[in-house]
């Protein structure tokens, strides 16, 4: 699309997907954590481009963590998306499917840095806030992010190193139509939603008018 555009001389925008670490530090209320992970994981069979599917937890909660986050992800529901029970679908096809189960087979590093594009979170562990800020940062993408802690200012500062367009605070997932959404690195350029959608598109004209004689200096003799 970018070099197609560029033929032309086109803006575009390019919306192009991501990695996104969702952090969870020792004071985050863990049910509200668990629920934004499925949020991060599985809306949509986690086929968006947002998924929080590198999800860092501080090392003295993962285990009670993985515990909850297990229990929760067992509830769920798999069948026809036309049910009304079912809470995960099907995938978008067969091909992709497989390609899904195949990052699962392999149990390889590439999962943690790939996107899959479906329901597969892969659980972290960290100690430190700057440990996890440098691992969080270390990809190619950089599309969103996601810090949950009780820390407020915690909360704030870890947002601001997080290299991504989007950084939720407690939360995931939420995309208002008036709030700019787009990401940093290899997830593209330009931002979707608001009037920074707008003004990416927008041309900026620059009208002069002069209210009395035009002064040139010494180019005009009378």
């Amino acid at each position: 699309v970018m070099e197609a555009g560029a033929k032309g001389i086109k803006s575009v925008t390019l919306e192009l997907g991501g990695k996104s670490p969702l952090i969870i530090f020792e004071d985050a209320d863990k049910k509200n954590a668990v629920k934004a992970t499925l949020m991060a994981n599985f809306l949509s069979q986690g086929q968006v481009c947002s998924n929080g599917s590198r999800v860092f937890v501080h090392s003295s909660v993962a285990s009670e963590f993985m515990k909850q986050l297990v229990n929760a992800t067992n509830k769920l529901k798999i069948g026809d998306p036309f049910n009304e029970d079912t809470t995960v679908g099907a995938t978008i096809h067969e091909d992709h499917a497989k390609k899904i189960l195949g990052y699962i087979a392999s149990a390889k590093q590439e999962v943690v840095r790939e996107e899959v594009f479906g329901s597969i979170a892969s659980v972290l562990v960290f100690d430190s806030e700057e440990e996890v800020v440098r691992r969080a940062n270390d990809t190619n993408f950089g599309l969103a992010g996601a810090v949950f802690t009780k820390d407020i200012q915690r909360g704030h500062r870890v947002a601001n190193a997080i290299e991504a367009g989007t950084v939720w605070i407690n939360t995931y997932n939420l995309y208002p139509t008036e709030v700019p959404f787009g990401g940093y690195k290899h997830s593209g350029i330009g931002r979707e939603n608001g009037l920074t959608a707008v003004d990416y598109f927008t041309q900026t004209r620059t009208v002069y008018v002069e209210m009395g004689d035009v002064d040139c200096g010494p180019l005009y003799q009378e």
